[in-house]
């Protein structure tokens, strides 16, 4: 953490704060056998470990299926840009690739709030917090 002088001495609290949430996750208890979700390439369904069913389109689907391909869970972004096969420059490619994760996140929030999956992996790429396969 840097602060730059003067500092409001409210800042200073809420910097210490965050530092402490940051901490006390690291301490956070770790599941042994991370749970398995089912991609569903035919009926478009994303099944997490619970049993419930998120509605996909079929681009959804296709941006999953290289998480589930990937032994490690985790996709670089070049990876998700040729699954998209439009024209544009990297950048747009991105920004529609962050979109679409997002309203896959939203989905999945909405369905099983206990779940946040898919997280970013510092300017690399993207990481599916779970095993993910897909079922054809």
């Amino acid at each position: 953490m840097y602060l730059l002088k003067p500092v409001d001495s409210y800042e200073v609290v809420a910097n210490i704060n965050a530092l402490i949430r940051r901490l006390s996750n690291l301490n956070a208890p770790v599941d042994p056998s991370p749970q398995t979700w089912t991609l569903n390439a035919t009926t478009f369904w994303l099944i997490a470990p619970s049993g419930e069913q998120i509605n996909l389109t079929p681009r959804e689907v296709a941006l999953l299926k290289p998480f589930a391909e990937s032994p490690l869970n985790s996709v670089i972004i070049a990876e998700l840009v040729t699954t998209e096969k439009m024209g544009g420059d990297l950048y747009t490619h991105h920004r529609r690739i962050e979109v679409a994760l997002a309203r896959i996140r939203k989905k999945i929030r909405a369905k099983v709030p206990t779940y946040d999956v898919i997280k970013s992996n510092r300017s690399s790429g993207y990481v599916f917090g779970g095993n993910i396969r897909i079922q054809e």
